[in-house]
Formats: C-alpha cells, sequence, structure tokens
C-alpha cells in the first residue's frame, strides 16, 4: 500500500501461526475445532514507533449488515459487501 502500510489476505489453518513481517513477528491463535478461513491482515509501520497488525476473519467483515469495504484496497483482495 505504501512505505509504512502494508495488507494483504492470508488463508490461516487452526491453532498457532506465527507471521514475520518487516522483522516483527505476532503469533495467532485459531481455535482447533474449527476450520481453515481467510482472513484480512492490516499492518501499519510508523516512523519511529512499534507497528500494529490487525486481523479480521473475512466472513465476519464481510457479514456485517453495514460492512464498509474502503475505496482504497486493493482489489486483487476481492472484498466486496455481500449485502446491498
Amino acid at each position: 500500500m505504501g512505505k509504512n502500510h502494508y495488507v494483504a489476505r492470508v488463508r490461516l489453518q487452526p491453532g498457532d501461526t506465527t507471521l514475520g513481517i518487516q522483522g516483527h513477528q505476532w503469533t495467532l491463535r485459531l481455535p482447533e475445532n474449527g476450520n481453515g478461513q481467510d482472513f484480512l491482515l492490516t499492518l501499519y509501520r510508523p516512523p519511529q514507533a512499534s507497528p500494529v497488525l490487525h486481523v479480521f476473519a473475512v466472513d465476519d467483515l464481510l457479514a456485517q449488515e453495514r460492512a464498509h469495504i474502503p475505496a482504497w484496497l486493493p482489489d486483487d483482495l476481492k472484498l466486496r459487501s455481500r449485502r446491498g
């Protein structure tokens, strides 16, 4: 997205997953009794500050009654509201 903004859509499986982005690591834990699903990852790495990672389940995001999908998200993420 830019020098300090990153966005990706990834499929994660149940259990622990370690993400490494720009020299930083995060461990995500998904319930073992679930299924693999797609997630939207957004990372903001401000200059001189710690990076901030947000993780959203795509199905949950799109199921929202008034899901707002920003126009600036790349089309290759294939995120379009399922409602109205």
